[in-house]
């Protein structure tokens, strides 16, 4: 994408969750290339088998024999909230900000009950069934969830949002259902700003000899009754069937890491340009400046604006003496006036003061280096130095035994 903005970030969560051959129209070997091209009877194959899972989940109905029944799915759906409520729970323990959210691949929006009623945010629930989506009432009111997230039907290939609008999308068991993963991770990174795409549950590549085809689809009650042992095994020695290649659902369970960098690469290029520019960001765009902190303070780093020492000028500077005489073994106390301004069209940081005070033939006898928080009073200590900013400042000094003639006063960046 043309467009990058600071902070954008990437979590994966739980990975290859099953790997299996898949098919998409005409059958795919086991463990065979990725699906290619996604066609129009690819998508009216899934708008249908979800709708048949819709029903069969909200009346028991059975359309599909060989998928989980309504009180087995409702089951699997309270585990999947809870773990949603573990994962994202932790994401907000470490500072992610969760709302206004986007999920994709949605489903019934269990997942998105569980943000808008638990964690009390509000978002989208996003999918490309319809029917799938107003089953969420349904659930809402199994669950004892009653805030229903706003429900959007639409292709995750063409998202219907503005860019730029929202500071978390996630997504669980979604990413796969795509022949290739780079057009709808730029779409999720177009609408994101500046936040935080999670994604888990995730197939990959894995290695397998393909000896047989299951007779048995591994939703079926006799695929289920197996021990886990042989479950484990059979995906590695076979080619596994289920009902959503049937109806010409892409299942692309042989994507290969290299596939998974090269999709993801977007959100990490983006990271490392934010932490080569993090002081030019800072200095341009100032509101940023507290987000880029935060992710220095984890990352070991520091962010400052940038500096240009030339264009800061320190003008009228006095030193004089106050009160009267001084007596004998007591320190004089003195005052330097300033005048400090940044010439700069930007804001820098406060810059660091060499004070040299000097006797009668010219040498040096005093030397100190005075920090911003040391010359600037309180009301400006936390504050940058902004652009065309004019500051009168006094500094106060005081020296004993010694007789002082003249000074020298510089600005630095340590």
């Amino acid at each position: 994408m043309s467009r990058s903005r600071p902070g954008a970030a990437v979590r994966a969560g739980r990975w290859g969750k099953r790997a299996a051959g898949f098919r998409a129209g005409n059958r795919q070997p086991a463990g065979g290339t990725a699906v290619q091209t996604r066609t129009l009877d690819n998508l009216r194959g899934e708008i249908e088998f979800r709708r048949k899972l819709a029903e069969q989940h909200v009346t028991g109905r059975m359309l599909l024999p060989d998928y989980y029944g309504k009180d087995a799915h409702d089951l699997i759906l309270r585990e999947r909230m809870a773990t949603t409520l573990r994962d994202l729970m932790a994401l907000q323990a470490r500072g992610v900000r969760l709302a206004p959210f986007v999920e994709l691949g949605a489903e019934r929006g269990q997942r998105s009950l569980v943000l808008v009623n638990d964690l009390q945010t509000d978002g989208i629930a996003a999918d490309i069934s319809f029917h799938q989506l107003q089953a969420a009432a349904h659930f809402a009111r199994l669950f004892d969830k009653p805030k229903l997230p706003l429900r959007l039907c639409c292709d995750a290939n063409r998202l219907p949002l503005r860019s730029d609008a929202f500071p978390f999308v996630f997504c669980y068991e979604f990413l796969h259902h795509f022949p290739e993963l780079t057009p709808v991770v730029r779409e999720i990174h177009r609408i994101l700003a500046g936040g935080t795409f999670f994604f888990s549950e995730e197939p990959y590549r894995r290695p397998k000899l393909v000896l047989y085809r299951q007779r048995q689809k591994i939703y079926a009650g006799s695929s289920l009754r197996r021990s886990k042992v042989l479950r484990f095994l059979s995906k590695f020695f076979s080619e596994e069937v289920f009902d959503e290649c049937e109806h010409g659902i892409v299942e692309n369970h042989a994507i290969p890491p290299r596939d998974w960098l090269a999709a993801l690469a977007l959100f990490v290029l983006l990271a490392q340009s934010v932490y080569v520019y993090r002081n030019d960001i800072a200095t341009r765009l100032p509101v940023a400046q507290p987000l880029l902190a935060n992710l220095c303070g984890r990352l070991g780093c520091e962010v400052s604006l940038n500096r240009h020492l030339e264009r800061i000028s320190i003008d009228g500077s006095s030193l004089q003496q106050v009160g009267g005489q001084t007596q004998e073994g007591l320190p004089t106390e003195m005052a330097l006036r300033f005048t400090m301004r940044n010439r700069y069209d930007k804001n820098q940081p406060w810059p660091h003061l060499s004070v040299e005070l000097k006797d009668a033939s010219g040498t040096t006898v005093v030397r100190k280096i005075i920090t911003p928080q040391q010359y600037l009073p309180p009301s400006l200590a936390d504050q940058a130095f902004a652009a065309g900013q004019e500051v009168n400042l006094l500094l106060p000094v005081a020296v004993t035994g010694l007789q002082i003639n003249g000074f020298q006063l510089d600005k630095f960046f340590p």
